[in-house]
């Protein structure tokens, strides 16, 4: 990588060779030894078959090896050293789906050059499908077989998010009401407390998933344009719960434009989320703030609340709820740590919404309708399986009786 011999005086020197026979014996791994062993015994037994003929070998090492670099071994130890560095589950390594982003960043680098300072050339088949090649190191052979057996190597530490239950959503809301109305509290912690507790019920109602619930606007959730179209539809429906319109304003993921998305919900679910009084709350203290416009989860200074700072917040109140009703946790949460460890804003409300409208006996119709977008996402671009299409193409404004099923059974 130096393009000169290593010098065993210099520690760096020591620490790549060390790095490089660490990458190749994942390259090894990545075959399973019985695979290696049968290919090298019919590379034998077809040797002896052409010797006997006379024939020449077909199977000829190399005079010269190929330029490490173009193998993608510089990569394959940036990986590796990265992987020693702290991580979100341990202090003493990261893991694999954290360091195999720096493939990903050399992948779309080298796609760049390629396109910029190549002749442009792609392989397209009869049905459309793309193929462009490269000459980045990433896509070596030798670094896809390091890459598998590294993955092996180091294993993957799964935590799925806990989903939260109602009952302890309505004992978060609690702690995040008396936070608010405590006497010393100030207007940031009010507003914070209270952007973020709305963020927590939206998730949850709605069946929303990490980011998406960052994107409701404040301007309409406030003027309520909607209330009218959402008021005189309802009639049409004979539906006579109290509805309010969440707007979403912005590119969810796995769409291609960015744009306005209206999801329909009840004031008050069936299990007591008052999803109104925190609207109204939230309304309020934004008009207090002079914020009348841009993203509704926000701070007092207008400035939107990271994934971070939301996930702070939720596990310091599950924290002072467990403190006091640990009864309400599943069994696998016995400290603190363990609550910061499993809980997430990511999926915990998005599975605790699914959990709670299978428990419900709401239709999986119901379900598939209200994470539409999640098979939009898993489409990747692609038209969308025939099985959904139903889905895919149904009105919105016409399912209003479906998000009213859903969300009222929260």
């Amino acid at each position: 990588m130096k393009v000169r011999l290593p010098n065993n005086t210099c520690v760096h020197d020591r620490v790549i060779l060390a790095s490089i026979r660490r990458v190749n014996l994942d390259a090894f791994w990545s075959r399973a030894s019985s695979t290696v062993e049968a290919n090298c015994r019919r590379i034998e037994g077809v040797g002896k078959t052409d010797s006997t003929f006379g024939l020449p070998s077909n199977f000829k090492w190399p005079q010269q090896l190929a330029n490490i670099e173009g193998m993608g071994h510089q990569v394959a130890v940036e990986m590796v050293m990265d992987s020693l560095k702290p991580g979100r589950y341990s202090k003493t390594h990261k893991q694999w789906d954290s360091i195999r982003h720096i493939r990903t960043s050399y992948a779309n680098f080298g796609r760049v050059v390629d396109d910029l300072f190549h002749r442009h050339m792609a392989l397209v088949s009869e049905m459309g499908s793309v193929h462009r090649p490269s000459t980045s190191p990433t896509a070596s052979l030798w670094l896809e077989r390091f890459a598998q057996g590294c993955k092996r190597r180091m294993g993957q530490d799964w935590r799925p998010d806990l989903p939260i239950s109602a009952g302890l959503l309505k004992q978060i809301m609690w702690q995040a009401e008396r936070r608010i109305r405590n006497e010393n509290a100030t207007v940031p912690i009010i507003t914070v407390t209270t952007a973020a507790m709305f963020y927590f019920i939206c998730c949850y109602v709605l069946s929303l998933r990490g980011d998406e619930g960052r994107l409701i606007n404040a301007r309409p959730l406030r003027e309520k344009p909607h209330a009218n179209w959402i008021k005189s539809l309802a009639g049409e429906l004979h539906i006579r719960d109290s509805l309010l319109v969440i707007p979403l304003l912005g590119k969810v993921k796995g769409e291609l434009h960015a744009r306005e998305h209206l999801l329909p919900c009840v004031s008050k679910t069936s299990s007591g989320i008052d999803v109104g009084l925190w609207m109204d709350w939230l309304n309020t203290i934004h008009e207090l703030n002079q914020h009348l416009e841009g993203p509704a989860i926000a701070d007092k200074d207008r400035k939107p609340l990271t994934s971070a700072k939301l996930d702070e917040i939720l596990h310091d109140l599950l924290i002072e709820v467990w403190k006091v009703s640990p009864h309400l946790f599943p069994q696998k949460i016995r400290s603190i740590e363990d609550i910061k460890k499993w809980y997430s804003i990511f999926r915990s409300f998005r599975r605790a919404s699914d959990s709670r409208a299978i428990s419900e006996a709401i239709s999986q119709d119901d379900i598939d309708i209200i994470n539409r977008w999640q098979k939009l996402e898993r489409a990747a671009g692609r038209k969308i399986s025939h099985e959904h299409m139903r889905h895919y193409y149904a009105d919105m404004h016409m399912l209003l009786p479906v998000f009213v099923r859903y969300t009222l059974g929260m």
